[in-house]
């Protein structure tokens, strides 16, 4: 994990720091205690244990999904036998949202790399460098990033100007990239559950049942883990709903 914070703005190739901030607003005891206990069982690496809590957006009401399923990785699991007289719908946005930078939250930065929210990711994007060379010897060098490998090309203008792209690296993903440019991958949905948690776009409204923190939680638990696999199929299938 790096030492940048993806609040704030930072460089291109700059590392990021995701903030495990929670919900603003208050809560019951026993969604406090439902709340510590998700904390530390998944600071133990407990799938079991994150999958069952109940989210700490529950509150004093039932919050459903679709189908009637209880707003959780869990409950998605489980309907509900008898409907309570008060309910809330849980929502969030879709990646295709978030393709827009205008959707994003205001307090993130979406060129943080993607590794701020998802550790172990591996995805990265082809780094081009631009060499313009006029008539008159004067040159200019510049990067640019791109989703493609070739990218690379060399021209001349009429004026004679000399225009040469070559491959420079491979760059760590972008959180805008992983969203824009890698939609069949699993830090796509992971980066728009992150979204959705930072509470959407600015004046949106949505409510959705975890907070950042729980978010990267579960993805630590690892591609291997039944938590991480529930809570991926609950935030794809239920959480991108808007």
């Amino acid at each position: 994990m790096s030492e940048k914070n993806p609040f704030s703005r930072s460089e291109e190739d700059a590392p990021g720091k995701a903030s495990g901030q929670s919900r603003p607003a208050a809560m019951s005891s026993g969604a406090l205690e439902r709340r510590q206990l998700l904390i530390k069982s998944l600071g133990k690496g407990s799938a079991v244990l994150a999958a069952a809590t109940v989210p700490i957006q529950t509150l004093a009401t039932t919050t459903l999904v679709r189908n009637g399923q209880i707003c959780s990785v869990s409950g998605m699991q489980s309907g509900v036998h008898s409907k309570p007289p008060t309910t809330n719908p849980c929502n969030g946005y879709s990646p295709g949202k978030y393709k827009n930078r205008a959707n994003w939250p205001s307090n993130c930065n979406a060129d943080a790399p993607i590794t701020s929210v998802c550790g172990s990711s591996t995805l990265k994007v082809y780094k081009y460098k631009t060499v313009v060379t006029k008539p008159n010897k004067t040159t200019t060098t510049s990067y640019f990033r791109s989703y493609q490998s070739n990218a690379a090309s060399s021209s001349t203008a009429a004026d004679g100007t000399k225009t040469v792209i070559t491959y420079h690296s491979m760059v760590v993903a972008t959180l805008f990239e992983a969203v824009d440019g890698f939609p069949n991958s699993d830090e796509c949905h992971w980066v728009c559950a992150w979204l959705n948690a930072l509470g959407g776009p600015t004046g949106s409204g949505i409510m959705f049942p975890y907070s950042t923190s729980e978010v990267i939680a579960f993805y630590n638990l690892g591609k291997s883990t039944t938590g991480y696999n529930n809570a991926l199929n609950f935030f794809k299938s239920y959480m991108e709903n808007l």
